[in-house]
C-alpha cells in the first residue's frame, strides 16, 4: 500500500494535482487487491506444505464460535500484512526531490 501510495502520489499528484488522500486511497485500493491475490496463494502454498483444513461438518461451520475464530484468523493475518507492508517507510526518504513538484503544483493549484 505504501509503494503503491507513493507512486501514486508523486505521479498523479504533480502531474493531475491529485490530493495526497486521493493518492493514499487509489493505493489502498491496489494493495487490498493485491492482499486478496496474495491470501489465496499462501493457501496454496499451505496446502502444498502439507497443512490442511480442518474436515468440519456443515454445523460445525456454521456454529458461532467457529466463525468468530475465522474472523480473528482473518483480522490476525491482515494485520501482519499491514505491518510488514509498513516495512518501505524505513526506505522512503521524505526529503527526496520528487517530493518538491508535488509540492509546487499544490500550491499553484491551491493559488
Amino acid at each position: 500500500m505504501i509503494i503503491f501510495g507513493d507512486i501514486l502520489d508523486l505521479t498523479l499528484c504533480s502531474t493531475l494535482g491529485f490530493s495526497t488522500m486521493a493518492a493514499a486511497a487509489l493505493g489502498n485500493t491496489l494493495s487490498d487487491g493485491l492482499g486478496v491475490y496474495s491470501g489465496a496463494l499462501v493457501e496454496e502454498m499451505a496446502a502444498k506444505a502439507g497443512f490442511e483444513s480442518p474436515a468440519l461438518s456443515r454445523a460445525q461451520q456454521a456454529m458461532p464460535c467457529t466463525k468468530r475464530w475465522e474472523r480473528w484468523g482473518q483480522v490476525g493475518g491482515i494485520t501482519a500484512g499491514c505491518l510488514i507492508g509498513m516495512f518501505p517507510l524505513l526506505l522512503i526518504n521524505s526529503n527526496h526531490q520528487e517530493v518538491k513538484p508535488c509540492e509546487k503544483t499544490l500550491e499553484s493549484v491551491l493559488n
